[in-house]
């Protein structure tokens, strides 16, 4: 319920590229969303910036860890302040049980 309010919230003030808005396409089993959604970003990444975290929430969403880890390393290498909330952000829940997210917390020494 939390995370359906989250979401409405985002989308009403125009946030739909939101991770909290990119995990649920795939956390829901919206694959096509989730889908077209890399594409865009993928799209814009080739002309403009394209937050890794956007893209680490959209696989994190459809439970592909190893994608999901590709991208948290990408916005660790960039120093994404996001990554201060690595220990508590409830979309990465489903990555915290891998070896390589408590390598990642502490070399951020979280």
């Amino acid at each position: 319920r939390a995370l359906g309010l989250v979401v409405g919230a985002a989308l009403r003030v125009h946030a739909p590229q939101h991770p909290v808005v990119l995990f649920r396409h795939g956390v829901h089993g919206d694959r096509a969303a989730a889908e077209r959604v890399l594409a865009e970003l993928a799209e814009r990444g080739r002309t403009g910036y394209v937050s890794p975290v956007a893209v680490c929430m959209v696989y994190a969403g459809l439970g592909m860890a190893d994608e999901a880890f590709t991208w948290l390393e990408r916005a660790y290498d960039e120093r994404r302040g996001w990554l201060a909330y690595l220990k508590v952000e409830p979309t990465l829940d489903g990555l915290r049980t891998d070896p390589r997210f408590t390598a990642l917390v502490r070399r951020m020494r979280l």
